[in-house]
């Protein structure tokens, strides 16, 4: 089997990215008995400034126009390649590498312009869009027929088939209906539900039958509480169960509060535009096709938007929008700022 020689992964799950990764690399290696696995870090490589980044990407070099006294074919990777960026003047540019940066560029457009026979380049970026790298890599990319690796899972993705998939090898038995449940308490995130699911797989035989109350208990014993979970409790208006959960919440973390507050305004703003579109009159096939998200989610929004009457999600809405500005700068503040605006929801 032949494989293109330049592959880019990107996406914000990096459990499952890497896995994928992993996997194909191991497809990749089985096809030879010598292999050498060279890996670099963008933001590692390019930190130092002066010389010694200069050596860094020099090495680099190296590494990518020698050949290995122990090995036949190499596998290059590259991490957080989202990091680069062409300067003002495009590929005419690079030409001078003024830079570390644009010289470690320029040496990279070079072998993927023409990667050696026995060499496979692994890139990987960070971000939600193929667009997070820049157009002329990602471009040189497509036509060298690189194959392109998406891993995104967005704020209201439901990833049911891959727990009921992952539960499977760990022989836990689970259908749709507990697999929505488990990603309301744990989170969309595949590495928390992968660890949550090698808990369950000690705490129950195989094959034995698992129930939602068994995964409440479990999970909240552990205080495993998320703000996906804070979100869902909130569009079914449960204020306290809601405020026990942001207890648990570390408010004075940035990226708690924040990520919270961003589900919260997505969440509601799905919700007013359930009740406008219901009001007026249209399918519910089509208005969960609007939302786009995964049918079995826009179901469950459909019945919790039937709580709220279309006054009372504009009122959240506005209070919402008040809050974005003192939630990121006043920290001490964030914990009685969301008790409020849960009671506007919920009360």
């Amino acid at each position: 089997m032949s494989f293109p020689r330049i592959h880019l992964f990107y996406g914000n799950q990096p459990y499952s990215l890497e896995e994928s990764l992993q996997k194909l690399a191991q497809k990749i290696m089985t096809q030879s008995n010598e292999w050498s696995l060279e890996r670099f870090d963008v933001p590692e490589l390019l930190k130092d400034s002066g010389e010694g980044a200069f050596a860094k990407v020099d090495q680099f070099r190296l590494v990518c126009e020698s050949v290995s006294m122990f090995s036949e074919e190499k596998l290059i990777r590259i991490d957080h390649i989202e990091q680069l960026k062409f300067p003002k003047g495009g590929l005419k540019a690079l030409h001078s590498q003024n830079s570390p940066h644009d010289r470690f560029l320029y040496y990279l457009m070079q072998y993927l312009e023409s990667p050696p026979v026995d060499y496979w380049f692994f890139l990987v970026a960070e971000g939600n869009k193929e667009q997070v790298v820049s157009s002329p890599l990602l471009k040189l990319i497509k036509v060298q027929q690189g194959k392109i690796h998406k891993f995104v899972s967005y704020e209201d993705a439901n990833p049911i088939q891959w727990v009921i998939a992952k539960a499977k090898e760990y022989e836990l038995l689970f259908d749709r209906k507990l697999a929505n449940a488990f990603i309301q308490y744990v989170g969309n995130h595949l590495s928390d539900l992968d660890q949550e699911l090698e808990k369950l797989s000690l705490l129950f035989e195989k094959g034995h039958p698992i129930t939602e109350e068994d995964l409440l208990y479990h999970l909240h014993s552990n205080k495993k509480y998320t703000v996906f979970y804070i979100v869902d409790l909130l569009s079914q208006r449960q204020f306290l169960p809601a405020l026990e959960s942001l207890n648990q919440l570390r408010t004075e973390s940035s990226k708690e509060r924040i990520g919270l507050f961003a589900l919260i305004t997505q969440r509601f703003q799905k919700l007013l535009m359930i009740r406008y579109a219901q009001q007026q009159q249209m399918p519910e096939k089509k208005i969960i096709s609007m939302l786009g998200v995964h049918p079995f989610l826009g179901e469950k929004m459909m019945q919790q938007a039937r709580r709220f009457e279309i006054s009372h999600l504009e009122r959240i809405m506005r209070q919402l929008a008040g809050l974005d500005t003192p939630l990121k700068h006043q920290s001490q503040q964030a914990k009685p700022l969301l008790q409020n605006i849960f009671q506007v929801i919920c009360l």
